[in-house]
């Protein structure tokens, strides 16, 4: 397969003092897809992670809450038309970025 696009969408969040989240969903028709998160951190006090928390597919709707403390670092689906991205910034503050690359 070769990939054929690509949908990526940032966000700058975090909390100085305290923890904080943030979420974003991308919405497709069905395609082949490799999703990931993507966390840059600006302050090395604090702690970051990104995961993907769940996806709906040609078989419905698949939570990945208890993967790995959270959620998937890498989901590769096929007939895939959603993908939910979720961030925690905990005393750091960083840049989030949801990539899903789609192959055809």
């Amino acid at each position: 397969m070769a990939l054929v696009g690509v949908l990526q969408s940032t966000h700058f969040f975090g909390n100085t003092n305290g923890s904080l989240g943030a979420s974003t969903s991308h919405n497709f028709g069905p395609s082949s897809i490799w999703a990931n998160p993507v966390l840059q951190s600006f302050d090395e006090d604090g702690f970051g992670n990104g995961v993907i928390s769940s996806f709906v597919d040609n078989t419905g709707f698949h939570n990945l809450s208890g993967v790995l403390g959270g959620g998937a670092l890498v989901l590769f689906r096929n007939n895939c038309i959603q993908v939910n991205y979720m961030f925690l910034a905990t005393d750091s503050i960083h840049a989030a970025s949801a990539i899903t690359e789609f192959f055809g």
